[in-house]
């Protein structure tokens, strides 16, 4: 009797195996299905954005619907599932949306950076768009104020999953910055540069613009200066970097020639 309960037993767990193996193997069917057509809708979209706007509006409905029904079939989906419709929400000015969209995916992928860096753009995405068309002054700037703190408990939480990674690091740097922490953007910075292990002349040059625009803010005009020709010292064509130093020696300039003693 022992024997044919035994048998009894490793049959169910075959059958439960086998037929869970199918299941699983028709939901990964399903959601790469689902997650093509919303991929083509999504294309189909941004090609016929300028010329067609109503039927591009129909398709990024349709791509959106299509990304939403596939990651309820796979919740861990790919990362680019995740931020196209993320895309799609902020297109849509869904920001609130496009945030939790992104939010659910670092919960699945906690270590992928273009998820946090994504976010960061979505939210500050949000609030120059409301600053342009709702907000005054200042209700901007008290947004802006609660935007930056947002992006920096964001970039903590990363910094904590991944300590040593040099470009969490660097928008952790940006984001103090932004929200006026000068002090805690310099560490930041200067931790990044010390985990630049693979010696990327394009990472240097951009801390070293950054530390410049850091000294820029606080009208350290000349030791902004410095910084920006380590930069230029690295990388020649460091991305932004002519742009930073026109509008600081234009600030420099300004600042010298309201020193000077007026005549009368």
């Amino acid at each position: 009797m022992r024997k044919y309960i035994i048998i009894g037993i490793v049959i169910i767990v075959f059958l439960a195996l086998h037929f869970g193996q199918k299941y699983i193997d028709q939901r990964s069917g399903d959601y790469d299905a689902v997650s093509k057509s919303a991929f083509n809708e999504y294309q189909q979209a941004i090609k016929l954005e300028y010329n067609e706007p109503q039927k591009a509006f129909e398709h990024l409905a349709n791509a959106e619907e299509l990304y939403k029904k596939a990651i309820l079939i796979k919740p861990d989906a790919d990362i680019i599932t995740y931020q196209n419709l993320a895309n799609i929400q902020s297109r849509q000015k869904n920001w609130k949306e496009a945030q939790k969209t992104l939010s659910k995916s670092i919960k699945h992928h906690p270590i992928e950076e273009t998820l946090y860096t994504h976010l960061v753009n979505i939210i500050d995405n949000e609030v120059q768009y409301n600053c342009n068309t709702i907000y005054n002054n200042q209700t901007c700037k008290e947004e802006k104020q609660k935007a930056h703190k947002k992006i920096i408990n964001i970039m903590e939480k990363y910094v904590q999953v991944s300590p040593t990674h040099k470009v969490a690091l660097k928008e952790l740097g940006l984001a103090y910055a932004k929200d006026g922490k000068y002090n805690l953007a310099m560490d930041y910075y200067k931790k990044a540069l010390q985990n630049n292990i693979n010696d990327s002349k394009e990472f240097e040059c951009s801390i070293y613009k950054c530390i410049g625009d850091l000294y820029k803010d606080q009208a350290l005009f000349e030791v902004a200066i410095e910084f920006y020709n380590k930069s230029r010292n690295t990388l020649v064509a460091c991305p932004g970097l002519a742009e930073s130093l026109k509008d600081t020696v234009k600030k420099m300039k300004e600042s010298k020639s309201k020193e000077k003693p007026q005549k009368f």
